[in-house]
């Protein structure tokens, strides 16, 4: 058994496919991505990879929930130690900070909102992930209306709305022509969209 192969048999073989489907689709996009090529990159049979997912679309769908989850973790890094205002701006950061990384993020999540249109499961999916961002997002917008870091007349979610129309339209610019907006004009962006929305009651420590 070559490394390849010993390293997927110690783990769970969803997980492996999940993130070699991740990193195929990312790569090559998702109608030149073959099941055949996830299980390999896997480490693993083509019949241990129809064993759990059956087609293309169940491959897309573990492919998302990897995003989400690897998104999850690294927001959860990124704010831990702030909160109100700070918190919504590294948030904001964070999720515009078009590296190499977010271009991949950006593009399975673009992917998915295409075979959406075909797919209820794919919809609801999305669905619930948006509630969880906009939830989050919230609830760092209440924490600084709490505490006067933001005006009282901001309406928290329609500011959160808002936030991740802006965010979605970056991301799909930057996807579909390939330029990778710089972080410090995905800075400018978001600390202006904070400036013009929120009316912070101080300034911004830009940092």
């Amino acid at each position: 058994m070559n490394e390849m192969l010993k390293a997927a048999a110690t783990e769970d073989p969803r997980h492996a496919f999940a993130e070699a489907a991740y990193r195929i689709i990312a790569k090559r996009g998702f109608a030149d991505t073959t099941l055949f090529e996830v299980a390999g990159e896997a480490g693993f049979s083509i019949g241990a990879l129809t064993h759990y997912m059956k087609n293309k679309d169940e491959l897309l769908l573990a492919a998302y929930n990897y995003v989400a989850a690897q998104c999850a973790s690294e927001i959860s890094d990124e704010t831990q130690n702030h909160s109100g205002l700070e918190a919504v701006r590294r948030l904001l950061h964070w999720q515009i900070a078009l590296d190499a990384q977010k271009m991949d993020y950006w593009t399975i999540q673009f992917i998915v909102w295409e075979r959406a249109r075909e797919n209820a499961e794919l919809i609801s999916v999305m669905r619930e992930e948006t509630l969880i961002w906009w939830a989050r997002l919230e609830s760092f917008l209440q924490k600084a209306k709490r505490d006067k870091e933001i005006s009282a007349k901001v309406n928290i979610k329609k500011a959160a709305k808002g936030a991740t129309a802006l965010l979605q339209g970056l991301g799909a610019i930057a996807v579909m022509s390939g330029h990778k907006t710089s972080l410090v004009r995905g800075d400018e962006i978001i600390d202006d969209w904070i400036e013009i929305t929120l009316k912070p009651t101080r300034p911004l420590l830009l940092v």
